[in-house]
């Protein structure tokens, strides 16, 4: 069998080369070596074998015809997988993307710094008040005026909101 693989060798890997040049497999030595293995592996096992229905009469044509159906079949499962869009199939893609999660993203991550920004005092009125809690109940448990909670609340919320806008600033190297 190892004359066989040997004179055999030649054909298959002109074969080979012939039958891959049309894909995308193109220039895959480890495929054409990886079936032929397989083949001779196969062979192998088929010539040990005991329950043989029939007598091999040429072997280098077995082998070569063993070997051209395995790479045949793994062209026919490549052609069937590989899908290649056009430039009008690829535009309809990236409309029907939907980013808008980024953005959404984007505003949780912000508000959760701004969260985390506030005291404790703060932290507490803007969950209340998220919850819609009346001013005036809020007010009066925090033991100061509607009027002065909300000017104290909206006070917080400019200075972490400058502090925000500043952070997102260049520095400036000129003195």
């Amino acid at each position: 069998m190892r004359a066989a693989a040997v004179r055999v060798w030649p054909k298959v890997e002109t074969f080979a080369r012939r039958e891959l040049s049309g894909s995308s497999l193109a220039g895959e030595t480890s495929l054409v070596w990886d079936i032929w293995e397989q083949t001779l592996l196969s062979l192998s096992n088929t010539l040990r074998s005991r329950l043989r229905l029939r007598l091999i009469r040429d072997l280098d044509s077995y082998l070569f015809g063993a070997f051209a159906h395995r790479l045949r079949e793994v062209l026919r499962k490549e052609r069937t997988i590989e899908f290649v869009p056009s430039n009008s199939e690829l535009e309809e893609l990236k409309q029907t993307q939907d980013w808008s999660w980024v953005a959404a993203f984007e505003n949780s991550l912000q508000l959760k710094a701004v969260v985390d920004d506030m005291d404790e005092r703060m932290r507490e009125v803007l969950y209340r008040w998220a919850f819609d809690e009346p001013w005036d109940e809020i007010s009066e448990d925090m033991g100061v005026t509607t009027n002065a909670l909300k000017k104290r609340f909206a006070y917080h919320l400019k200075k972490i909101r400058n502090r925000m806008l500043n952070a997102n600033k260049p520095v400036s190297t000129k003195g």
